[in-house]
């Protein structure tokens, strides 16, 4: 189950998800279905995903707004689940 989130501009903001099958890993795409997180350890995170399948927004901004998914593998296949991401005073 995902969460919609409004944020404010410079302030960390977070999308919760949580996962049916606690043993299956949890991460992030964008609405293109790219992984959120890079995971090159040289290039600076505006991104984090946490521990229990939130996604940190570091100082979010009008180019972060938008849609996301958080996704899951199974054996029944992958599981995407929406959630938008909304800038208050766009």
């Amino acid at each position: 189950m995902t969460t919609d989130a409004n944020f404010e501009f410079r302030k960390t903001a977070v999308l919760r998800c949580t996962s049916d099958n606690p043993g299956s890993k949890v991460y992030w795409e964008s609405s293109n279905g790219t992984r959120v997180v890079a995971l090159n350890p040289h290039k600076p995170a505006r991104y984090e995903e946490g521990a229990n399948g939130s996604l940190i927004i570091w100082k979010p901004s009008r180019e972060t707004a938008g849609l996301y998914y958080c996704c899951q593998d199974s054996a029944s296949g992958k599981i995407r689940k929406p959630a938008n991401f909304f800038g208050l005073g766009c």
